[in-house]
């Protein structure tokens, strides 16, 4: 059955926003394939017990189909509903939730759903996979990654941050060792978090004890003190490796620009003389004054 054209319609849809159809008691999933719909559908994969296809012709489009204003909505996995009319993504939502509770034989009344004041640039957070030089989200079922320029799911403050972030990481060659970005954007108080889920540890602390001058790790506004807290650790016996890091603001000036940062910083500390002896973790706090 893989690569044969069948035409279908659709008689429901699953929660992850794919048309269902069925073909000689055969249920086969279709991506972007809305209810009701008619459509000549190409076999993509066949299992025992289903099929997966796409739209190869559409025959008998549903007036609820609107064309998505995002240029990779249909092969990103970030949206599963951007092709549809958002009150009937409403109407879909409640079908599903009331099919869910017939399910488990639940008797149970589902009222509408409540539409949100804000239909794009609303998720708070984000988790950008990264690979090969690549930014984006994840091609649905796959882990082929799709980029974009501006996702209108997230924020436009982190649509800004990602875009900043991606130049800076490719041109220090970091994104060879990086997963995963995370940003979380506060948008009651604006503030926003970025994390960086890394694939493998980065040395930091390779510097000397006594280094006659005190080298800058982030800016020169951290004091001299704080940075002390590096070269004088037990390098002798303990291998320190860098797992992760997270800062936020601590003080506002009058402008209402943050005046000073707190830094977290979490080493894996290894005994380098007893390979038995299970890693501990090493917490560094700093502090950077922005001037």
């Amino acid at each position: 059955m893989k690569n044969q054209i069948i035409k279908l319609t659709c008689i429901d849809m699953s929660v992850d926003g794919q048309g269902i159809c069925k073909h000689e008691g055969l249920v086969i999933f279709v991506k972007g394939m809305i209810l009701h719909e008619t459509a000549n559908v190409k076999i993509i994969s066949h299992k025992k017990n289903l099929a997966y296809g796409i739209i190869d012709e559409l025959l008998e489009p549903s007036p609820y189909r609107i064309k998505s204003n995002c240029p990779v909505s249909y092969k990103c996995g970030g949206c599963d509903y951007r092709y549809i009319d958002y009150d009937y993504q409403l109407y879909l939502k409640k079908k599903s939730l009331i099919q869910t509770f017939r399910n488990f034989n639940l008797d149970v009344e589902v009222k509408d759903v409540l539409p949100s004041p804000k239909t794009e640039y609303y998720r708070n957070k984000t988790q950008i996979p990264v690979a090969d030089s690549k930014f984006g989200f994840y091609r649905k079922y796959s882990n082929d990654i799709v980029e974009f320029d501006n996702c209108y799911i997230e924020t436009e403050l982190a649509n800004e941050i990602l875009n900043y972030l991606k130049p800076l990481i490719i041109k220090n060659k970091l994104d060879t060792c990086l997963r995963h970005i995370i940003i979380k954007h506060c948008m009651g108080t604006d503030e926003v978090m970025i994390a960086f889920i890394v694939s493998k540890f980065i040395d930091l602390i390779e510097y000397p004890y006594e280094p006659a001058e005190l080298p800058d790790i982030f800016i020169p506004n951290i004091s001299s003190d704080e940075l002390k807290i590096f070269w004088n650790l037990d390098k002798d016996n303990y291998e320190y490796k860098f797992q992760s890091a997270y800062f936020y603001d601590n003080d506002w000036n009058s402008s209402g620009y943050p005046s000073s940062i707190l830094w977290t910083l979490s080493f894996q500390k290894i005994n380098r003389n007893d390979a038995n002896k299970p890693s501990k973790e090493m917490l560094i706090h700093l502090t950077t004054n922005i001037d």
